[in-house]
């Protein structure tokens, strides 16, 4: 389907007035995401007491997007970019309409509900890419991505906050079902907001779909292969910390409401180290923060390993979110680079994020798989964090040659 007309981009380093719109769209996905990275995972855990059924969950969840993202790919050839999300929203309506209503008996059907979760996603996150290409410019990607952060974390902020309360009064399954209430009415929102959205800069038109082409471009361009295995590495650690720590966490305390006040903790500093990334770190400064906040997580994963409780943990997981915009943007802004200068990937951005997201994918498999192999101890959970953060310095070497490269590239 052909545009008539494309969303403005942004000029120099102010951002485009289309970037907005998307902003509050993205803010009221991520509180949903929110929600489901960090109780769905507690839930299945407190109403199935296996972290074997977590793994499976989370690997489920990674593993089916990448397939998703085929079928919206031939969602954004034949009817829209916008569509496609749309679809993806409305199934995440659904599915908070579903725990909200049966939350005494989910977890009979959490995998499930995984699986249609991931899909949810891979139609969501095929947009996605297109948009924060289409609605910012390399000058101002860190900018814009610190906004966006700095603002779904506040929200979060005050998500987390609510959360631990409504467990404090309300523990066990009185709990979830208004907290799958709340993801209801925010999803709800966020579907309502897409359809706000400006089109995007020239956005795919016709029924071919090059998904295999934009597989030969990524093997074929050495910028474009250092960028999948970077995606990769990011994934393995994406894939983990999206839930371990909460969940042993909770396997250690079995409290909800804690669990809240850790994502409490660990937002308001995210928010914290957003608000610096944002102001401080600008496109010659972000490998060096990137390589000082990797070796503070290296160190404070040894720390876990000396010594494990819940007090560690959480702040283990407090030095986990201040570090991680230093050290996981300039991850993905590597391929926010390559898909917005390579002339080859000009004419096939959706299929190109749907085939991205196979390795990351991958790299989320592989981090849950990692702490399965691993002994089912704390050390063993140190152990994988530590192996997961170490990965995190070869993606930096890798990102740090292939941007210095692409640097020289005029768009």
């Amino acid at each position: 389907m052909k545009n008539t007309r494309a969303a403005s981009r942004a000029d120099g380093n102010r951002l485009s007035p289309a970037f907005y719109p998307f902003l509050a769209m993205i803010s009221c996905f991520s509180m949903v995401q929110l929600v489901h990275n960090t109780f769905l995972s507690t839930y299945t855990l407190a109403a199935t007491g296996s972290t074997q059924n977590v793994q499976i969950f989370n690997i489920l969840l990674a593993a089916c997007q990448p397939v998703a993202m085929v079928a919206a790919v031939a969602m954004v050839r034949r009817v829209s970019a916008l569509r496609a999300q749309q679809l993806g929203l409305l199934l995440i309506v659904l599915i908070n309409v579903y725990l909200f209503v049966a939350v005494d008996r989910a977890a009979e059907h959490i995998f499930a509900v995984s699986v249609v979760q991931s899909t949810a996603n891979g139609f969501y996150f095929t947009t996605y890419a297109c948009q924060f290409v289409s609605y910012t410019a390399n000058e101002n990607r860190d900018r814009a991505s610190g906004l966006a952060n700095l603002v779904t974390n506040v929200l979060s902020l005050l998500f987390s906050l609510g959360s631990s309360v409504l467990f404090g009064v309300y523990p066990g399954g009185a709990g979830y079902r208004i907290l799958f209430l709340v993801a209801f009415a925010v999803s709800v929102a966020a579907l309502a907001l897409s359809f706000r959205l400006e089109p995007l800069r020239g956005e795919e038109s016709g029924r071919t779909m090059y998904y295999l082409y934009a597989h030969r471009v990524f093997w074929r361009n050495r910028w474009a292969c250092a960028s999948l295995l970077v995606s990769t590495l990011d994934g393995m650690r994406a894939g983990v910390m999206a839930f371990f720590l909460n969940v042993l966490l909770y396997s250690m305390v079995d409290s909800e409401a804690l669990v809240g006040v850790n994502t409490l903790i660990t937002t308001l500093c995210s928010i914290v180290a957003f608000a610096i990334y944002a102001r401080a770190v600008g496109v010659h400064r972000r490998y060096r923060s990137a390589q000082w906040s990797i070796f503070a997580m290296l160190l404070a994963t040894l720390g876990l390993m000396a010594w494990m409780d819940p007090v560690s943990i959480m702040a283990y997981s407090a030095i986990n979110a201040f570090m991680l915009p230093f050290y996981s943007t300039p991850l993905l802004n590597v391929y926010w680079t390559v898909l917005e200068k390579l002339p080859e990937l000009e004419k096939c951005r959706a299929e190109t994020h749907a085939a991205r997201e196979v390795y990351y994918g991958l790299g989320r498999v592989a981090g849950v798989v990692l702490t399965m192999l691993l002994p089912a101890t704390g050390v063993g959970a140190a152990m994988a964090l530590l192996c997961l953060m170490g990965a995190q310095y070869l993606g930096l070497y890798l990102s740090r040659g292939v941007m210095r490269d692409l640097d020289q590239i005029p768009l």
